[in-house]
C-alpha cells in the first residue's frame, strides 16, 4: 500500500463488491455478511497515504518494521 498500490487494491475491491451485488444470492444476504470487505474498500485510500507518511520518515520507518517484527514473531 505504501509505495502506490492502492489502485490495484480497489480495483479488486470493486470487482468483488460488484461481484457480491450482481449475483442474484448477494442481493439476498444480509449487508452484514461483507462489512469487512466494505470497510477495507473505505480504508485503503487513506491507509496508503498515512503508510506513506510512515516509510518516509526513518526513525518512524524503524520503528513501525521493528514493531511489525515483534509482532510477528509473537503471533507465530
Amino acid at each position: 500500500m505504501s509505495e502506490e498500490k492502492w489502485k490495484q487494491s480497489l480495483a479488486i475491491y470493486s470487482v468483488m463488491l460488484a461481484a457480491y451485488f450482481m449475483h442474484p444470492f448477494g442481493r439476498m444476504l444480509p449487508l452484514w455478511t461483507i462489512l469487512d470487505v466494505l470497510f477495507a474498500f473505505a480504508l485503503i485510500y487513506p491507509t496508503s497515504k498515512f503508510g506513506r507518511k510512515i516509510f518516509n520518515d526513518e526513525l518512524i520507518s524503524k520503528l513501525f518494521k521493528s514493531f511489525f517484527t515483534m509482532f510477528w514473531y509473537g503471533v507465530s
